[in-house]
């Protein structure tokens, strides 16, 4: 009989202990497999409710083979009388599969609260993540996860009552504990616990639940608990300093199998209640802190309690009054506690065994590497340390770091690809954050562990920077109320951004809006937290991308960065040195500066002040926070511009070391690429073309670097047209653009084959190029640097005039390139640029 585990872990073995990885590597047909587990008891799913949840957007016809295929990969791969059928009617074979949660629900059914909760060994597939998958299941998945955690709570409470009725005091209390682990989000069903502690002696038991049920509230909304929780407590707590030498009745019978155990004896005031211990069938991964909602017949009404500005801190009532008193009397005069810097984070990482999930264990040594080379490849990044590599049972080393976050993950292996899957945990709390997945051809086993390690090392750094950032966030957080409203606007950024990039341009605009309502809102609820300010002037700057396409706007573009420079400014009135403020402030002069935004006609002064001012702000960012590697980044760009090569590749060097959670990484790459270029360091060069091949597999930038390259090449051997086609031809994806993005490879190509003496080839590569529209600069810039290599030195320096009279700030640092050192030496363009070091820019390709 196949075993389906999936509360509290996910798994899927064999009778014979064999781990059936074919279904677990494969989300949507495990989905569907749980789905039918859960809801085929009462005779079956039908067939049509199945497409509604797993295929809603496809057409009736393509969305029924995709059930039909899945079924017949689910009978394949479980048994073929696995999933059965009745007319339309589909469901599991009890007799072939069996699943905890299915038999959860059987025990709730039948009353028998210790089977269920031996069977209750945490959430209904906790972290699981349906990636691309239809709202429909997530949806469910919610609604069922949160029904057996409450039924679960009943169940512990049942047996809690049950215990207390039968003298058995000890088995009472922890049963309690339980039920309220059970009930976070349920003050009354923790309030309940807390008194049924306290009946039975178990007073540190319930003083230990209020404790953690106050700093959640305190932590979470900057509440408190409500004055019938303080009233029980006060009652517990006064009977704890009458009684303290009085001892509780006994623990009594141990109870039936499973149920808790009696307590250990004294502890704390002599009573030996306050040791209880756990149910002896333990196996419960859910902590006091567990997330989870629950019900409970002892509610306040049904409607959640207001929070309250003022937590009690004291348990009378006179008590109370004297401290509000005391606090409105000394508030008259005192203003919000002035801004706190954020906490310095270094995350920690701890990579665990990757599990081989292949039928035949052929993968193990491949899962061995991709574990080692994703441990070292994590380990080499600057603001990340990483623990040694551990299985998934073993505790981490005496001596190294408690890791904060855990990558935990299967390979499958088939015949000609290799797929991992993984998740990234939060280690305190066990809860995912993300779940990873790549897939790669099995050609190269060397080449492929480099592959799939490079897509999940990028997708963990962004997912530990956006952890980081939140847990930093939160612990500076003025107000609960704000927090949570800059966390909802930061969810509708991201919205707004792939809507964006999706060219939904409108739909785009209206979810920025939304975005930019709750971070004005968070701004009102904390006036002396600077993060809604902050994270309003980088919403400011993700909206300048809405008025450059279809066609720049120059007035909106001034608009807005005159908007989110506003922000930017208020974020540094409450906190003068906060780096992000003053990052974001030098960013959107930045974006004046490459722009002309606001300059007008003749404001070429309002360019270079714009260009001075960003590069002021950058400086002050760095110097209080040498990590801020988007400073770095755009000041390089500003140093590489004015032709200060050298300089530029230091700082992207920098940019790039300190850019942990890669949020610029391909700006960086190839400033850092181009620069080397310009230094000589050519092997320097080809090692970060390397690493943005590595990174940009089928895109331009792939192609671009090796042209480049090609272009640069103290020696050029063996180059011909076939070999420059090839390169642009694997270098240009489909879709919108691709004619451009040909064209300006191709003007590239023209370089390379002019020094690599096929002058008609480049002639007529320049030829087609310039019957594609495109980028004005990058043509002139590539045709100018041909022309040159072939000889027509006219021809290029008229060129490079035409682009600097056509991009006055843009084209500028070429005067400066040694690529058209010969030109300058003859004295053909040393009358075309004033030399100015704000005399140029470059815009880049994203921020």
């Amino acid at each position: 009989m196949v075993r389906l585990t999936i509360l509290g872990d996910v798994d899927l073995r064999a009778d014979d202990g064999t781990l059936i990885g074919s279904v677990l590597s494969q989300p949507r047909r495990f989905a569907l497999l749980v789905y039918l587990a859960l809801e085929g008891g009462g005779g079956g799913v039908q067939r049509e409710r199945l497409l509604g949840v797993f295929w809603p957007d496809l057409p009736q016809e393509k969305a029924r083979q995709s059930l039909r295929t899945a079924l017949h990969f689910l009978r394949r791969s479980l048994g073929k009388d696995a999933v059965v059928g009745h007319g339309d009617l589909l469901a599991l074979d009890a007799g072939q599969v069996a699943c905890d949660a299915a038999e959860l629900r059987a025990a709730l059914a039948a009353d028998d609260a210790e089977e269920a909760l031996r069977l209750y060994d945490g959430d209904l597939l906790p972290g699981f993540y349906l990636d691309g998958g239809p709202v429909e299941f997530e949806r469910w998945l919610d609604d069922v996860r949160r029904e057996l955690r409450r039924e679960a709570a009943a169940a512990s409470w049942s047996l809690a009552e049950a215990r207390e009725e039968a003298g058995n005091f000890a088995a009472a209390g922890a049963w309690a504990r339980k039920a309220a682990a059970l009930s976070t989000d349920d003050e009354a069903a923790v309030r309940r616990a807390i008194e049924l502690l306290g009946r039975v002696g178990d007073r540190a038991g319930a003083l230990a639940t209020y404790d953690e049920l106050a700093r959640r509230l305190a932590d979470e909304f900057d509440s408190s608990p409500s004055a019938r929780t303080e009233e029980a407590v006060a009652i517990i707590r006064q009977a704890d300093a009458t009684h303290a030498s009085t001892a509780v009745p006994s623990a009594g019978s141990a109870g039936s199998a499973g149920s808790p155990s009696a307590g250990n004896g004294a502890a704390g005031n002599g009573s030996a209640g306050h040791g209880a211990a756990a149910p002896a069938a333990e196996s419960w991964k859910d902590g006091p802190g567990a997330i989870g909602a629950s019900s409970s017949p002892d509610s306040d009404g049904g409607a959640p309690r207001k929070k309250r500005p003022l937590r009690a801190l004291a348990s009378s009532a006179v008590s109370i009054l004297l401290v509000v008193a005391f606090y409105s009397l000394w508030g008259l005069d005192r203003v919000d506690p002035a801004w706190t810097a954020p906490v310095d984070l270094r995350p920690v990482i701890q990579v665990e065994t990757i599990r081989d999930f292949s039928p035949d264990g052929a993968a193990a040594d491949l899962a061995g590497a991709l574990t080692m080379e994703l441990a070292a490849r994590l380990g080499q990044i600057d603001g990340i340390a990483v623990v040694p590599v551990t299985t998934a049972d073993s505790a981490s080393s005496s001596g190294n770091p408690t890791p904060t976050y855990l990558i935990r993950g299967g390979l499958l292996r088939s015949d000609s690809t290799a797929r991992v899957t993984a998740m990234l945990l939060d280690a305190a709390s066990g809860a995912t954050l993300q779940r990873l997945s790549a897939e790669r051809p099995l050609t190269d086993p060397a080449a492929t562990v480099d592959q799939l390690v490079e897509i999940l090392g990028l997708e963990v750094r962004r997912e530990v920077g956006k952890a980081v950032a939140d847990f930093n966030r939160r612990a500076v957080a003025r107000d609960a109320r704000s927090l949570q409203l800059v966390r909802a606007g930061l969810r509708d950024m991201e919205v707004a951004d792939s809507l964006r990039a999706a060219g939904a341009v409108e739909a785009a605009r209206l979810a920025f809006v939304t975005a930019d309502s709750q971070l004005a809102r968070a701004a009102e609820a904390a006036p002396r937290w600077p993060e809604p300010s902050v994270q309003r002037a980088e919403l400011a700057l993700h909206r300048l991308w809405l008025h450059l396409v279809p066609a720049r706007n120059p007035d909106s573009l001034d608009a807005t960065i005159d908007e989110g420079l506003r922000h930017a400014e208020a974020a540094l009135a409450i906190a003068p040195d906060d780096p992000a403020a003053l990052e974001l402030a030098g960013t959107l002069h930045h974006w004046r500066w490459l722009t002309g935004a606001g300059a007008g006609e003749g404001g070429r002064d309002t360019r270079i002040e714009a260009g001075r001012r960003a590069e002021d702000y950058f400086r002050r960012a760095t110097t209080i926070d040498p990590g801020f590697a988007r400073s770095w980044s755009l000041l390089s760009s500003i140093q590489e511009a004015n032709g200060e090569f050298g300089a530029a590749n230091l700082s992207a060097g920098r940019a790039y070391r300190a850019d942990a959670y890669l949020e610029n990484v391909h700006n960086v790459l190839v400033r850092l690429f181009t620069t080397s270029l310009e230094i000589g360091d050519y092997a320097g060069a080809g090692e970060w073309c390397g690493e943005i091949r590595r990174r940009s597999v089928n895109t331009l930038l792939h192609g671009y670097c090796r042209l480049e390259l090609l272009a640069w090449a103290p020696k050029l051997d063996g180059v011909d047209a076939d070999s420059v086609d090839a390169i642009i031809a694997g270098s240009v994806p489909e879709g919108p653009g691709a004619d451009q993005m040909r064209a300006m490879l191709e003007m590239m190509g023209a370089v390379v084959l002019a020094r690599g003496g096929h002058r008609d080839r480049a002639l007529a590569l320049i030829e087609r190029s310039r019957r594609i529209p495109g980028d004005d600069l990058t043509a002139l810039q590539y045709e100018a640097w041909a022309r040159f290599v072939l000889g027509d030195h006219d021809a290029a320096a008229a060129l490079l005039a035409r682009a600097l009279a056509e991009h006055p700030v843009k084209a500028a640092r070429l005067v400066k390139s040694r690529r058209f050192e010969g030109l300058r030496d003859k004295g053909r363009i040393g009358g075309l640029s004033d030399g100015s070091r704000w005399a140029a820019a470059q815009v880049p390709t994203s921020q």
